[in-house]
């Protein structure tokens, strides 16, 4: 059985978010971007970091994955975590996949 993945539409908050991070989004070659954890979950504190999985087109390396999550970190100002679907464990893929809102792409 395969898991289905069900993109949910971004509440007014993550469009703001989408919107201050498009722009390096595009730069690095994402594809598809979708926040998980607390922040799709609506249960965020200020002190909450930003889980973001995101697809690259075909040319990202791994050089690319860390310099987007830099580059993401100084734009927000807080911690980002991103990883891509094929770096999801897969202890946490179902959770990730179900409760992922996706917010570019």
């Amino acid at each position: 059985m395969t898991a289905t993945t069900q993109t949910k539409h971004p509440p007014a908050g993550l469009e703001a978010l989408a919107t201050q991070i498009r722009p390096v989004l595009e730069r690095y070659g994402v594809v598809s971007a979708s926040v998980f954890g607390s922040l799709a979950r609506g249960e965020e504190r200020p002190e909450s970091d930003v889980d973001l999985l995101v697809e690259f087109d075909a040319n990202a390396t791994l050089l690319t994955l860390a310099g987007l999550e830099a580059e993401l970190c100084r734009e927000l100002g807080r911690e980002v975590d991103v990883v891509t679907p094929r770096g999801l464990k897969k202890m946490i893929r179902p959770q990730v996949m179900a409760e992922q809102v996706r917010i570019y792409g």
